[in-house]
């Protein structure tokens, strides 16, 4: 595919292109998350700054024309491989980018359920996670009418892997579940937990 990259202000035409270097040379990264390359030519006032991007095995990420990367699926055996490579239109100069794919984090909270009383609330809600990257995650909790994990009240101050119920729940049913921040590279997404339901009687 043809690269989108726009030349630099001030090229020379008479200046030619001898090579071509990525910033990174191995990555991982989540099925759905995207990442951008970049490719930059030498010298870097080449007259011709066209570039196209390819990926070795598509099925496990994809690169669009403009060098950013998406997981799509995990490697089904070790000797599985996806190299991102870009090549220069001018001298064919090349350069690549190992990706490793890595499962979407599965966010648990535990217990599902906790039943308490009100006025004298204890216990906590934890998460449980699957993924390579947990210094990444940043926490948020949410408290919520319904028993969804979109929507509700962000709680103040619980922004870690574990949530001290409030002491201020009243009676009936409360749902809560974490959304997770996951920064990665130069990108970040969400993820959310399951629902817990807190009885308060």
């Amino acid at each position: 595919m043809l690269s989108a990259f726009l030349a630099p202000a001030c090229v020379d035409k008479d200046t030619f292109v001898t090579g071509v270097s990525l910033d990174h040379s191995e990555i991982t990264i989540y099925v759905g998350q995207r990442v951008d390359l970049t490719a930059t030519i030498t010298p870097e006032n080449a007259a011709e700054q066209t570039m196209y991007w390819y990926s070795s095995s598509p099925e496990y990420a994809t690169v669009d024309e403009n060098g950013r990367v998406t997981g799509v699926g995990v490697y089904e055996s070790r000797w599985d491989k996806c190299d991102i490579i870009v090549t220069t239109k001018e001298g064919r100069f090349i350069d690549g980018c190992l990706v490793l794919v890595d499962i979407t984090p599965d966010i648990e909270v535990f217990p599902s359920t906790i039943n308490a009383v009100a006025g004298s609330i204890t216990g906590s809600l934890n998460l449980r996670n699957a993924g390579t990257f947990p210094n990444h995650f940043r926490y948020q909790w949410f408290i919520n009418t319904a028993n969804n994990n979109t929507g509700g009240n962000a709680i103040s101050g619980a922004t870690s892997a574990s949530l001290q119920l409030p002491a201020s729940l009243g009676v009936g049913t409360h749902y809560i579940y974490c959304r997770v921040n996951i920064s990665h590279f130069n990108t970040a997404f969400y993820v959310r937990s399951n629902v817990a339901r807190v009885e308060v009687r």
